[in-house]
């Protein structure tokens, strides 16, 4: 299994190396104040760079078991919550254009927590709460980048 997980890594740090390559003759942007087209290619490459060599350390210093060689996976969520979240986020969707971006987002991570195995109260509606503000605020303010608002509201 390391083997596998090894040579996941790689294939992915690879693959990050070519695509940061082959996007970073992209031409620059006219715009004052404005990031230029690499600005999310180079964002993409740091992150896939960084959770594969993250992958690929683990793979390397994984402690072996004495039954199986290495240790053994989590449980993953079953089909039906796959099936389930999938719904959800196909009703989401739909749902976005009417209710916008900070009125549909926390039921729809509320939701998705609970079903893929979240049963605290307390962090379920903390974290559905507070992950649409932080993602409105990272993208409103820092990204400039206006979100879906509410056509029923106005």
């Amino acid at each position: 299994m390391r083997t596998k997980e090894m040579t996941g890594a790689l294939v992915l740090i690879v693959f990050a190396v070519a695509y940061g390559l082959l996007t970073s003759g992209l031409t620059e942007r006219t715009l004052p104040n404005t990031p230029g087209p690499s600005f999310l290619p180079w964002n993409l490459t740091v992150c896939l760079l960084a959770l594969s060599a993250i992958w690929l350390g683990q793979a390397v210093f994984s402690k072996k078991t004495a039954d199986s060689g290495t240790q053994p996976a989590r449980e993953g969520p079953s089909r039906t919550a796959a099936w389930v979240g999938l719904l959800v986020f196909l009703g989401y969707l739909t749902l976005l254009p009417y209710t916008g971006f900070l009125v549909s987002t926390p039921p729809f991570f509320g939701v998705l927590m609970w079903t893929f195995g979240e049963r605290h109260p307390g962090p379920l509606c903390a974290y559905a709460i507070a992950l649409p503000l932080f993602f409105y605020a990272l993208f409103k303010m820092l990204f400039q980048i206006p979100l879906p608002s509410s056509g029923l509201i106005g």
